[in-house]
C-alpha cells in the first residue's frame, strides 16, 4: 500500500485490525443497494483478505485505497471484469464514465491492468475519480474525491501509477 503523503491526515476507519479490513468496511465504499450482492460475490469468488489505507491532504482531496486478495488470479479476473462492467459503483460516483484509450493504458507496469473512471457532471457532494488495478491475485480500488470539484488529474494519475508499481 502507498504511504501517506507528507502533511496528510490518515483515515482511521481504514486502519483495520492487524492490518486487515473487514469486508463490511470495504463494502461501505459502494452504493447501498449493491453491497449485499457484491459481498456474496466476493465470498463466492475466493476473497481472502482486504488491506486498506486512506488519507486527506491539506487541499481537501480524500484518497482511499483498498487491496483485495483472492485465492487465485482466475478469481481476480472474474471479479475485476464484473466490477468494471458496473456491477457495483462506488457510492460517491454512481454515474462515472470509464476512460478509454488514455493514460492508464499507456502505463508500463508489467503484469498489471487498469480501468479508470471519472464521475460525470453534475457532481454530488463530492466529485470522484476511481480506478481498479488488477495484478495477479490482487485487485486494488483507488478512489479520490474532492468537494464540488474533481481532484487534480495529475494527483490521481500519480496515485494510480505508484500503486500499480507496488503491485506489479
Amino acid at each position: 500500500m502507498l504511504p501517506l503523503p507528507r502533511g496528510a491526515t490518515p483515515d482511521a476507519a481504514l486502519a483495520g485490525k492487524d492490518g486487515w479490513l473487514p469486508t463490511s468496511v470495504y463494502l461501505d465504499a459502494y452504493e447501498k443497494d449493491a453491497r449485499q450482492d457484491l459481498g456474496q460475490q466476493l465470498k463466492d469468488d475466493g476473497l481472502r483478505q482486504i488491506a486498506a489505507r486512506g488519507w486527506t491532504t491539506p487541499d481537501g482531496t480524500r484518497t482511499r485505497i483498498y487491496a483485495l486478495r483472492f485465492t487465485s488470479a482466475a478469481f481476480t479476473r472474474i471479479v475485476h471484469a464484473d466490477l468494471t462492467d458496473n456491477v457495483a459503483s462506488p457510492a460517491d460516483a454512481p454515474y462515472a464514465d470509464e476512460e478509454y484509450g488514455g493514460w492508464a493504458e499507456k502505463v508500463g507496469v508489467q503484469y498489471t491492468k487498469r480501468n479508470v473512471f471519472t464521475e460525470a457532471k453534475p457532481y454530488g457532494r463530492t466529485a470522484v475519480r476511481y480506478a481498479y488495478i488488477e495484478a495477479g491475485d490482487v485487485i486494488a480500488l483507488v478512489i479520490q474525491s474532492g468537494k464540488a470539484a474533481l481532484p487534480p488529474r495529475i494527483t490521481f494519475q500519480q496515485t494510480v501509477v505508484l500503486q500499480s508499481q507496488l503491485l506489479g
